[in-house]
């Protein structure tokens, strides 16, 4: 009986391994993601400046 219940703790000592895994690969994925939609907005920011300025530059020429 004791070899069973060790056997089981083993057991899920090894699933809790592997989801610990996952769960730091998923948030390393994260940092990935969050790190890109940042370089996405700041782009995005720059094109809508450089934008309104094209638009204030050509009310002004008219």
């Amino acid at each position: 009986m004791e070899k069973k219940f060790l056997d089981a703790i083993r057991q899920l000592t090894k699933e809790l391994e592997m989801l610990k895994k996952d769960i730091d690969s998923i948030k390393e994925a994260t940092v990935r993601i969050d790190k890109d939609l940042l370089e996405y907005r700041e782009e995005i920011s720059k094109v809508k400046q450089g934008d309104s300025v094209l638009i204030m530059r050509q009310h002004k020429d008219n």
